[in-house]
């Protein structure tokens, strides 16, 4: 009997598809969730970043 290539045989680097469509609710709601966690990450880095700017003003003057 032949056996396959190891390329053949493993599987594929890529993620599995994905649609809306056919998401099950606990799949919705874990991507709402960290879509939800990554705006809250987004946003406290800005206001970190405009703070540190304000604070290396503050010691300037």
């Amino acid at each position: 009997m032949l056996s396959r290539p190891e390329s053949v045989r493993r599987q594929a680097d890529y993620a599995p598809f994905r649609h809306p469509h056919f998401e099950t609710a606990k799949a919705a709601q874990r991507a709402a969730f960290l879509r939800e966690l990554e705006e809250s990450v987004k946003r406290s880095d800005a206001m970190r970043a405009r703070l540190s700017t304000a604070r290396v003003l503050e010691s300037m003057q």
